[in-house]
C-alpha cells in the first residue's frame, strides 16, 4: 500500500485542483472546498505518509511508543481519506445545481 498512496494522493490532489479552477468562476464555494480537498491530499502525501513510512519498521519491531504514534497518524490519514470523498461529492452536487 505504501507504493500506491503517493500516486493516489498526487493524482487526486491534481484532480481536485483542476476541479477548483474549473468551478471558481461560477461556484466559488465549491471551488474553495475542492481546493481544501486538494490541500488535504498534499498534506497526506508530504507529511503524514512519510512519517508513517518512517515509523512502520519500528512499530513492526515492537516499539510500543512508536506504535501509538503510528496509530495516531494512521487515524488522521483515515479520517482525511474519509472526508475528502465527501467533500468532492458536495462539490459535484454544487456543480450539478
Amino acid at each position: 500500500m505504501g507504493g500506491v498512496f503517493p500516486i493516489y494522493d498526487l493524482v487526486l490532489a491534481a484532480t481536485a485542483l483542476v476541479a477548483a479552477l474549473a468551478a471558481a468562476p461560477s461556484h466559488p464555494q465549491a471551488a474553495g472546498l475542492a481546493a481544501l480537498v486538494a490541500v488535504g491530499f498534499i498534506l497526506l502525501r508530504r507529511w503524514i505518509l512519510p512519517h508513517t513510512q518512517t515509523l512502520r519498521p519500528r512499530r513492526e519491531a515492537g516499539d510500543e511508543a512508536i506504535a501509538k504514534a503510528f496509530a495516531s497518524l494512521h487515524q488522521i490519514s483515515a479520517a482525511v481519506n474519509l472526508l475528502q470523498p465527501l467533500g468532492l461529492a458536495v462539490v459535484l452536487l454544487r456543480l450539478a445545481m
